[in-house]
Order: structure tokens, then C-alpha cells, then sequence
């Protein structure tokens, strides 16, 4: 289910292939960050959200109605951010992927509104050279 998630930084989800909703997540490490996900949501204890969205669909349609997907990979560049100048890349293109469609993310607000500018503009691309 997560052998093709490479262990690198970006930003993944984790699709209902039944319904097409999706949760969407940030990680230094994305094989990790989606081997917990897995791990808490086949216990019954995965809480991304007080509402457990994604947790209770997983437990109304199962593992198998699931896929993990890469949205895009994104240096991890939190160590050399000041967040109150600008947000990591992770963060900002957290925010976007979130608010383009993100059904089981219950949080829409990754960064502050003062923000969104960089999030319309893509600004963890330019960061990258893209």
C-alpha cells in the first residue's frame, strides 16, 4: 500500500477510491508519516481531527477502498525558515493541495491569511527553482 512512497519530504494523500474524498497531509518523510497513518487507522485510533473523518471512513469501507498518492514533492526547508517572515514550503503547499480538495481534513487553515499570496503565487516551487 506505501511501498512506492518514497522517504522524502512533500506532501501526500490518502484517497477513497469508493467516494474520491481524500485526506491530504505534510511529511519530512512521507513513507513514515503514511506507514503511522495506516498503523493508527487499522487500530481505530487515528485522530487528525476531534470529528475523525478519515478514520471513520476507513472503518465503514476498509483498507482496500483506500490509496496513498503523492500530490508533490517539497524540500523540507523548515530549519531555514522564519515562519513570522514566510512559511516552510511544506506548510504552503499544504495550505494549497488542502483547499483545492481535501474532504477529510478537517482544518482547512494551514498558514496565516497574511499568506495566501504566496500560496496563489506557488511560492514553494520558486523555492525550488520550478
Amino acid at each position: 500500500m506505501f511501498d512506492h512512497i518514497p522517504p522524502v519530504a512533500g506532501i501526500y494523500a490518502i484517497v477513497n477510491t469508493i467516494t474520491g474524498h481524500r485526506y491530504v497531509g505534510q511529511a519530512k518523510n512521507m513513507n513514515a508519516r503514511v506507514r503511522s497513518h495506516v498503523r493508527e487507522l487499522d487500530k481505530g485510533t487515528h485522530r487528525t481531527s476531534e470529528q475523525r473523518l478519515l478514520q471513520n471512513a476507513w472503518t465503514e469501507f476498509g483498507r482496500e477502498a483506500f490509496e496513498i498518492i503523492i500530490l508533490e514533492i517539497v524540500p523540507d526547508n523548515r530549519a531555514a525558515t522564519n515562519y513570522h517572515v514566510r512559511p516552510d514550503d511544506l506548510s504552503l503547499a499544504e495550505h494549497f493541495y488542502i483547499n483545492e480538495r481535501s474532504e477529510y481534513n478537517a482544518d482547512k487553515r494551514i498558514v496565516r491569511d497574511e499568506f495566501i499570496s504566496l500560496i496563489d503565487a506557488r511560492a514553494w516551487r520558486e523555492s525550488q527553482g520550478l
